[in-house]
């Protein structure tokens, strides 16, 4: 009974779906810590080259964000609901709204400008080219707030990419993109303005089992 029902909240709460998107709002992600850490003492809107890092980390979590909404969110509601833990269901489903708004996000660029940003996130964050080598690329990226898998050969891919890293100095290139996510009359930070200001109240629910609204 309550030991399955608070195993069940850990699971949850380890998704750190709710967290994870404050720390994001707040730049607060442990990638964009150490950008920040790096370069404290500099202004961010007038350091253009730090705001197009930033906003490719954070582009890049949200495919992440979104992935989870598919992967993990079904899951815990799946066995709260069998357990018969009405607020876990509830909230659950809660939160998938709230990954939703990454998918409107996502909704702002093509295939190729995400598949572009990915690449240049894993560069900035992991230090590595992925799939310089590969005959055959797997690449996700989000369709009408969905995750699609596509394997494509690896000249495609590698044209797809040419085609940004030609076009313009990188950062003339990614500013437009950054922008585009940034812009405070989208839904998702209207969301994400009303949540901080309830950061509070809505994690001590998750902790204690009670239900939550997301306001989107």
């Amino acid at each position: 009974g309550s030991t399955r029902r608070k195993e069940i909240i850990a699971k949850f709460l380890d998704l750190e779906i709710f967290d994870k998107k404050f720390k994001l709002s707040k730049e607060d992600s442990i990638e964009t810590k150490v950008l920040l850490k790096k370069n404290e003492n500099r202004e961010f809107d007038s350091e253009i080259e730090l705001r197009n890092k930033l906003g490719t980390i954070f582009i890049g979590a949200l495919l992440d964000t979104l992935e989870a909404q598919y992967r993990f969110l079904p899951e815990v509601a799946k066995e709260a609901e069998e357990k018969k833990f009405k607020s876990l269901v509830h909230n659950s489903q809660e939160l998938q709204k709230l990954c939703s708004l990454a998918g409107d996000l996502l909704g702002l660029y093509t295939r190729e400008e995400q598949l572009f940003l990915i690449n240049l996130r894993n560069q900035f964050v992991h230090s590595y080219f992925a799939n310089r080598h590969r005959d055959i690329v797997n690449v996700k990226y989000a369709l009408e707030g969905k995750i699609v898998v596509e394997h494509i050969p690896r000249s495609e891919y590698h044209a797809i990419i040419r085609l940004f890293m030609t076009k313009d100095t990188i950062d003339n290139t990614l500013q437009p993109l950054i922008s585009r996510a940034l812009n405070p009359a989208l839904r998702y930070w209207t969301a994400m303005g009303d949540l901080q200001t309830r950061k509070e109240d809505l994690y001590n629910c998750l902790h204690s089992g009670k239900a939550i609204e997301i306001r989107v």
